[in-house]
């Protein structure tokens, strides 16, 4: 009965692309989502200046799923939700 030779050279080769495809992955998703946080604040604040509040209550609301935390951003929100008129 014949054994089977594992090639390691193609294995390692193999792991080690997925692993630096992996880590490429987190680091583009990590640069999107701050990027995308930055951009929904500075449209949020735009759109709060100019008491457009749904639009300012959406970009706000993107910042915010990013930056929890941020109390003045969360005021603002706030008073972006209060201002809205139901539908």
């Amino acid at each position: 009965m014949a054994r089977l030779k594992v090639n390691w050279t193609l294995l390692i080769v193999l792991v080690l692309s997925l692993v630096v495809l992996g880590l490429t992955v987190l680091g583009l998703r990590g640069w999107n989502r701050n990027y995308r946080a930055k951009i929904g604040k500075e449209k949020g604040l735009a759109a709060f200046e100019q008491k457009q509040w749904p639009e300012a209550a959406q970009y706000l609301g993107q910042y915010l799923g990013v930056y929890p935390t941020d109390t003045d951003m969360l005021l603002k929100y706030a008073q972006a939700q209060m201002n809205t008129k139901p539908v």
